[in-house]
């Protein structure tokens, strides 16, 4: 992947599907009322499945995309799967069985092992990565699959950390139905989108089969054990 890409991908996907910015409990503290009854709505879900798109601005104003799918069960149960534009022979796998978590990236032909990985990111916690002090109702909005609830709030430093234009503000779309995070815009100084993800056929509460959180490395190729943000590696294959 290109290095334009690979920024793109941290300041992004990476903050809000694969790590986690901030606590739950520490978000809907200082979530206004509509904010907070979307969040907790969100949460109550048991499991959910749904298909998402990325799209972000490179300084040169190429478009970078990403692709995927998106499995989660609680607790912390996920099977993510990430593709740039519609190269599906680069793949990327993560699969989170909630007590260990495995990153697999095909192109560099290596396997992340994480013990104990932090609390799972994704569309069920809509405001983990902007200042929950900020976060104010804007207005409702029609969306293409039911009536969504818009917010707008500031970035916590780390979800723009990297990111090729300044990010000012977030806007998020969260589905008055069911709470989850339908759209999430970042926006610049000039109200212009500097990242665009959308999570499409989102569907809660669904049948998951166990199978899906479980992950075995491939053949030859290596695991490197994380530890915080320094990989060790382990020797395994």
């Amino acid at each position: 992947m290109k290095e334009a890409g690979i920024k793109a991908l941290r300041f992004g996907l990476l903050l809000v599907l694969v790590f986690s910015a901030g606590s739950v409990r520490a978000e809907e503290a200082a979530l206004p009322k509509e904010a907070k009854a979307a969040a907790e709505k969100a949460l109550s879900w048991n499991s959910y499945k749904t298909d998402f798109a990325l799209d972000t601005k490179e300084e040169d104003g190429a478009v970078f995309l990403l692709r995927g799918t998106l499995v989660y069960r609680k607790p912390g149960q996920r099977r993510l799967q990430i593709r740039e534009g519609e190269a599906a022979q680069d793949t990327q796998t993560l699969v989170s069985d909630g007590k260990v978590e495995w990153q697999y990236i095909p192109k560099s032909n290596v396997v992340y092992r994480i013990d104990n990985p932090p609390e799972a990111p994704g569309p069920h916690r809509p405001f983990t990565d902007v200042k929950p002090e900020t976060v104010r109702f804007v207005e409702k909005v029609e969306g293409p699959e039911g009536a969504l609830l818009r917010f707008e709030a500031e970035p916590r430093p780390q979800l723009v950390d990297g990111s090729p234009v300044p990010v000012k503000t977030v806007r998020l779309d969260l589905s008055e139905k069911d709470g989850m995070l339908r759209e999430m815009v970042m926006l610049d100084a000039l109200g212009e989108p500097v990242l665009t993800q959308r999570f499409t056929g989102l569907e809660v509460d669904v049948q998951v089969p166990d199978d899906r959180f479980q992950f075995t490395a491939p053949e030859g190729v290596s695991v490197t054990q994380l530890t915080g943000t320094q990989p060790q590696n382990k020797g395994e294959n």
